[in-house]
């Protein structure tokens, strides 16, 4: 194929990716109930990389300024993307728009790569104009808010395409590319990340079972292993911390518990009785013209067929002992997450259907061609007229205040430590100590500094939640640390004046983790050099 007409096709779906976001130029930024929370954590991202710490470890300006771990346990990438985007516009309100619209062009190229192994190059691009309009997936940003969650799935069908070409080409640039899709998906969204491993793992056992190859077997591997690897740096922190979070799911509230997320069974929330099985309905219309491709013995919709139908089942309460048997599936928490994979698994196949539909076009079967191309348009149809145009929207100055207002805002209750209780008391001061003089001498995001007149052996509190990487010293010596009642930081402060600082330190494991995702690193490149190695070798006989 020219290289001018593979780049037009690119230049297709960028263009099918701009024009699907434009009700964010012409409308606002979405919002929905996540959105105040993604924003609190942009904005604790955002400080910490001004002030030159480029991972940040703790967030000081949430709950009235007792900060919180939160970016310990929540994936950054999605926060990466706002502060980068921040940093080179005017406010916050352009860089959602940027951001957004990024997003929303990638999750389109990403099914461009994945349709283009699997049907003509020309109906691959319809791929992207299905998946950015299928119901549930725009909806995710829309409606929900789930912006997260939108950043995992526009990186989820590069997975998909990686693995595909590994295992029709064999070539180590796939598997380059397996690791760094792999590994953005953990660092967007833990709970599609792990969802999306198991579809993954069921896409590429039909694959393999219809053409095995060792070497792709250890190509997969590798790129998985390089992924995981990458995405180390937040992924062995949260997990060695995460004895130390709030619990989530059901310990959290009923609405949080998977067992009534499931989609066609009583909710305890109303979008879970109403607006889910509508958005399922819908979706599953797309499953109609991919029965021309089973008519048509089409193998290669096999293992995306199989991984749309298994992925609906387990939305569906039909899966639940499978649910019940596996602790990190209930994590999750809502079982109707599965539904991005089901739409990313239908674009494709409907994108494969349709050169089955053209050729049908001049036959006597037009009018059930007619008929097939109808429901595709009825489907996206709904998504423009019934996600996308009611949702609710923040103009400008609207989405600039409520940013604003999250300055010291509370965090979500599941992202808070286990220790804290309720909300802490309001301190006039930050710091506290019973009959001893005060003065601050510094008071940044990791580093607390303050002179200690001379006085009674006390107590001092710090407006900062404790954590156990929190570490006081008094004039080199260590004090001991614990929580209060309600979450805050104590120590105990000698008679002595003194200087006193409380510094937040790494662990040793987290280097470790940051030298893993330095080999995840090198694991790829070198992915990407065995090919070139060997495309200059043959180019050179």
């Amino acid at each position: 194929m020219s290289p001018l007409i593979y780049k037009r096709y690119w230049l297709q779906v960028v263009a099918i990716g701009l024009i699907g976001s434009i009700a964010l130029y012409l409308y606002g930024v979405p919002y929905g109930v996540d959105v105040p929370q993604h924003y609190r954590m942009a904005l604790g991202f955002f400080e910490s990389i001004k002030a030159g710490d480029f991972y940040p470890s703790w967030l000081s300006s949430t709950n009235g300024g007792y900060g919180d771990p939160s970016i310990r346990f929540y994936p950054p990438a999605l926060y990466y993307l706002l502060s980068f985007f921040r940093l080179i516009t005017p406010d916050w309100y352009v860089a959602s728009l940027l951001s957004l619209s990024l997003l929303t062009v990638a999750g389109g190229a990403g099914m461009y790569l994945w349709a283009s192994a699997l049907t003509d190059k020309r109906y691959a691009v319809l791929a992207a104009l299905v998946y950015i309009l299928s119901p549930y997936h725009a909806n995710e940003m829309y409606q929900a808010g789930l912006f997260a969650q939108y950043t995992c799935a526009s990186a989820l069908p590069f997975v998909f395409a990686f693995t595909e070409r590994i295992i029709a080409n064999g070539r180590w640039r796939d598997t380059g590319g397996l690791a760094i899709s792999y590994g953005f998906v953990v660092l967007s969204n833990l709970p599609l990340a792990v969802l999306g491993s198991v579809a993954v793992g069921v896409y590429a056992l039909v694959r393999l079972a219809r053409s095995f190859s060792r070497r792709s077997l250890y190509q997969l591997i590798a790129g998985v292993l390089n992924g995981l690897a990458f995405s180390s740096c937040y992924l062995m922190p949260m997990l060695v911390e995460l004895k130390w979070k709030r619990p989530s799911g059901a310990a959290l509230d009923k609405w949080f518990d998977y067992k009534n997320n499931f989609i066609f069974q009583p909710s305890p929330n109303e979008m879970g009785n109403y607006w889910v099985p509508i958005i399922t309905t819908v979706t599953l219309l797309l499953a109609i013209p991919i029965i021309i491709l089973f008519a048509k013995r089409k193998r290669e919709a096999l293992a995306p067929a199989v991984v749309a139908l298994v992925t609906f089942l387990m939305a569906t309460s039909l899966s639940k002992p499978i649910w019940d048997a596996i602790p990190a599936l209930q994590e999750t928490q809502f079982p109707w997450r599965m539904l991005t994979i089901t739409s990313a698994c239908l674009s494709v196949l409907v994108a494969m259907s349709f050169p089955e539909l053209v050729r049908m076009w001049s036959t006597r079967l037009r009018p059930l061609s007619l008929g097939l191309f109808g429901i595709t348009a009825v489907v996206l149809s709904f998504t423009i007229l019934q996600v996308i145009r009611p949702a609710l929207f923040r103009n400008h100055a609207a989405f600039d205040q409520m940013v604003t207002s999250l300055q010291g805002s509370e965090s979500n209750e599941g992202l808070l430590p286990v220790w804290v209780s309720g909300k802490p008391r309001t301190m006039l001061q930050p710091v506290e100590a019973q009959g001893r003089d005060v003065q601050m001498n510094e008071w940044s995001d990791k580093h607390r500094s303050f002179q200690l007149g001379a006085g009674a052996t006390t107590e001092a509190r710090l407006r900062t939640f404790y954590y156990p990487y929190w570490q006081a010293t008094a004039d080199g010596n260590r004090l001991a640390t614990r929580p209060a009642d309600d979450g805050a930081l104590l120590f105990t402060v000698p008679q002595t004046a003194t200087t006193v600082k409380v510094d937040f330190v790494e662990p040793t494991s987290t280097y470790v983790a940051g030298a893993f995702s330095v080999l995840g690193l090198l694991g790829i490149a070198l992915s990407f050099a065995v090919d070139s190695r060997k495309r200059t070798k043959k180019s050179s006989v």
